[in-house]
């Protein structure tokens, strides 16, 4: 942290009556590594700092957490960079922390193959909240139904904002998975006479 700034802050926050003293207690660490800084900085007052999620979860890449640096390992053998390609960071962590290892690789590789190597218009979105958590709800419920290359061949045709239109199509506030599981069984199925998967 910048020194200066902090003690324009404490000064300022003490004349305004907002804190009761201009004396606040520091812990001064010596000998740290950058990893330690980089996972004190990550977890500090954990849910109390507000931190973005893209700088918690950067801060304990660098720190070497085991959760994070097995999320990035995992992504990237489905061609997917943490760091540059996500754009959901607390949603993906949670799909990880919560799915099968198979399965969230299955699904990781049908969104690169479908659209991270596709256009400009294929790329965005293309990790966003909805969409990843789509896939997730799509696959943790037909995992063993899906055949990957026909649906990477099937949203390599769509746009991710297109398939998030149909999300809006199919909404049910009674049935909040309705909109992934319909839309993904709907693109599945297109053309489709054997194989096919039924949503009910």
């Amino acid at each position: 942290m910048d020194g200066q700034a902090r003690v324009s802050s404490v000064r300022t926050l003490y004349k305004n009556g907002e804190i009761s003293t201009p004396m606040i207690p520091c812990l001064i660490l010596t000998n740290t590594t950058l990893e330690d800084e980089a996972m004190l900085f990550g977890t500090q007052d954990d849910g109390k700092t507000p931190l973005r999620e893209f700088q918690k979860v950067k801060s304990k890449f660098i720190g070497k957490d085991k959760k994070i640096c097995g999320l990035a390992d995992a992504l990237m053998d489905c061609g997917i960079r943490l760091f540059t390609d996500v754009q959901a960071y607390k949603t993906i962590r949670e799909i990880y922390d919560n799915t099968d290892l198979e399965v969230f690789k299955r699904f990781c590789n049908v969104i690169s193959k479908s659209w991270l190597d596709g256009t400009k218009a294929q790329r965005k979105n293309a990790t966003c909240g909805d969409i990843l958590t789509g896939l997730s709800t799509f696959y943790s419920k037909y995992a063993d139904e899906i055949d990957d290359r026909n649906l990477i061949k099937k949203l390599s045709e769509k746009t991710p904002n297109s398939v998030r239109e149909l999300f809006e199509n199919y909404k049910n506030e009674l049935e909040p998975d309705r909109k992934y599981l319909k839309t993904f069984t709907v693109l599945y199925n297109k053309g489709r006479r054997k194989g096919r998967i039924d949503y009910v």
